[in-house]
């Protein structure tokens, strides 16, 4: 996954919020506990780094509450502090908004909703584009393995590369291979663009005559499989199409956030 997230409940007894934590099981979500004191919260932050936070403010002052918030507001990904209070005046809880407190839910409440709230939010937590990328980059590599290219071969990392590249343009780029394709590698790698058109060839077609039929219907399942080796734009294409429906929603957030 790309996006993980887990839940944090601070407790005061173990089954305190047991409704609720079965709730976020039912929906797969890894679920944490440790002490409803402002100190464990923090180290539990540190150590799990959880997507999301739930305490109850009316058992703290503002200070220790304080100390938590600083826990976290550098982080790149901060947790969301979800407050399910017992009592709390509306001065309060104006000021526990004020520093940072996304959502305060008084009790009783309706577990099944909240549940079904804090999925909604962790289903929302950004994505991590480098381990995003790192990992398309690696899953990119391995196919090309498997078509029996080593990643010794000149070219080999040229074709990764132009995975990347297509995965990670914007649409309207796609549309021209030359320019999203060679021109960037050629920028990146320090050589001509027609080298770099080459040298994809090379690996393109040594990876055609390698690979055996079913792994060749695997990456091209609507293809007549033939000894005429695919362009380079049809493959490199096709192996980016492949891992993108592998991992549509993890793209589909990312091209999002990117405006794509």
């Amino acid at each position: 996954m790309f996006t993980k997230y887990s839940i944090l409940i601070a407790e005061d007894f173990i089954g305190q919020y047991g409704g609720l934590a079965q709730g976020l099981e039912k929906y797969g979500i890894p679920v944490l506990y440790c002490k409803n004191n402002s100190l464990d919260i923090r180290i539990n932050i540190m150590n799990n780094c959880p997507s999301i936070v739930i305490f109850n403010s009316s058992l703290y002052d503002l200070s220790s509450i304080t100390d938590i918030i600083d826990v976290v507001k550098y982080e790149t990904y901060p947790p969301v502090m979800y407050n399910i209070y017992t009592y709390e005046d509306y001065e309060r809880l104006m000021l526990l908004a004020d520093k940072g407190i996304a959502y305060n839910i008084p009790t009783p409440y309706n577990s099944s909703a909240i549940a079904g709230h804090l999925k909604l939010l962790c289903e929302n937590t950004p994505l991590n584009e480098t381990d995003f990328k790192d990992i398309v980059h690696r899953t990119a590599a391995e196919i090309l393995r498997k078509f029996g290219v080593s990643p010794s071969r000149t070219g080999f990392d040229y074709v990764v590369d132009g995975v990347m590249q297509i995965l990670f343009s914007p649409r309207k780029r796609r549309m021209n291979f030359k320019n999203t394709v060679y021109v960037p590698i050629a920028q990146k790698r320090q050589v001509t663009v027609i080298s770099v058109e080459r040298a994809i060839r090379t690996i393109i077609s040594n990876a055609w005559k390698r690979s055996d039929e079913a792994t060749k219907r695997i990456y091209f399942p609507d293809g007549d499989i033939t000894d005429k080796c695919p362009s380079n734009s049809d493959f490199t294409l096709q192996i980016a199409d492949y891992i993108y429906n592998e991992h549509r929603e993890y793209f589909d957030k990312y091209y999002s956030v990117k405006g794509y």
